[in-house]
């Protein structure tokens, strides 16, 4: 909206160009037209966009104009608002967007918990933009204070909110775990492993167990996700990338994955096809790639279409999990 657009712009304590952070802008569009107006703009992108890293944390710095596109959850959005507080200027602002259907109208009694002020700004479209005033200074701005440890199990795990899967083992993940041990019973497949999509790092526990001392790689998009495999799996190699764009370098016995099929709740064939396409590429001879994914995907179909013999190794109802040598 060109209204907030200019105010976005604003003028800063003494006269001077303002300052603006966008998060995860997805692109480029929210950044280029601020600078259009003279604003100093730093960007916080949490995923990595192609071969271009996220970072897991917000930069150092307090700025005049915070922007955030609103994120699934309330304890993901309070967790942020906290963080971006902290960030926002005494006389600045932080303003979200984002559509009815995601939960925006009532997104306000978050953000009040971490500023003073919060006002519907704009609204047409089925969109809203909420500008947050007055960042309150005791807010949690400590990243590890919302680092929670998970039990399930056996298993002890930690996570930050928003990350796949926070606090729980998804049944898919959990049909992939009850592969694994038998399929180490054969052979030293898990010598040299690409965990891909790794998350918080759950399945990679589970091939330290198994194969203790292999070479253990974990690629996924989400830096911050990325940060708590690290602490959970100290032996991990993290690798922040777009698995449909660059996996990196890797000849891997095995690779394993519950991969990103989906864009948005739909199925992409086109985002499928390059993930394991890559993944495939990145196995050594006699390799072998296990997916778990929803029973309407043809991750099999797909996989078999490359040349690979394919077999089903565990389903239920719901998921299938297959692997291709």
């Amino acid at each position: 909206a060109p209204g907030v657009g200019g105010a976005l712009a604003g003028e800063s304590a003494g006269g001077r160009a303002p300052t603006a952070l966008v998060v995860d802008d997805g692109g480029t569009t929210i950044a280029e037209a601020l600078e259009r107006r003279g604003v100093a703009v730093s960007a916080w992108r949490r995923h990595a966009v192609g071969t271009q890293p996220g970072a897991p944390f917000p930069p150092d710095g307090v700025f005049d104009r915070v922007v955030l596109r609103l994120p699934r959850g309330r304890e993901t959005l309070g967790m942020l608002a906290s963080w971006l507080a902290a960030r926002t200027a005494p006389d600045g602002a932080l303003w979200v967007a984002g559509r009815n259907d995601e939960g925006i109208r009532s997104a306000g009694a978050t953000l009040a918990q971490a500023f003073e002020e919060v006002t519907s700004r704009e609204s047409r479209r089925h969109c809203r933009i909420l500008a947050c005033r007055g960042p309150r200074a005791d807010v949690r701005a400590d990243p590890s204070d919302w680092l929670q440890c998970h039990q399930v199990g056996e298993r002890s795990w930690v996570s930050w909110p928003g990350s796949f899967a926070h606090g729980r083992i998804d049944p898919g993940t959990a049909l992939l775990l009850s592969v694994l041990p038998r399929l180490a019973e054969t052979g030293d497949p898990f010598a040299r492993t690409l965990d891909l999509g790794c998350g918080s790092g759950l399945v990679a526990m589970e091939v330290v167990r198994l194969r203790p001392g292999g070479r253990l790689v974990g690629l996924d998009a989400d830096a911050l996700a990325l940060e708590a495999a690290r602490r959970n799996v100290p032996e991990l190699e993290a690798r922040c990338l777009d698995a449909s764009v660059s996996i990196g370098k890797g000849n891997f016995t095995a690779i394993v994955t519950n991969p990103p099929v989906h864009q948005g709740s739909s199925f992409d064939r086109d985002l499928t096809a390059a993930v394991l396409t890559r993944a495939l590429a990145a196995l050594a001879p006699n390799g072998i790639l296990v997916a778990v994914a929803l029973r309407g995907v043809p991750l099999g179909a797909m996989m078999s279409a490359t040349g690979r013999e394919v077999t089903v190794a565990a389903e239920d109802p719901r998921y299938r999990v297959w692997v291709a040598r």
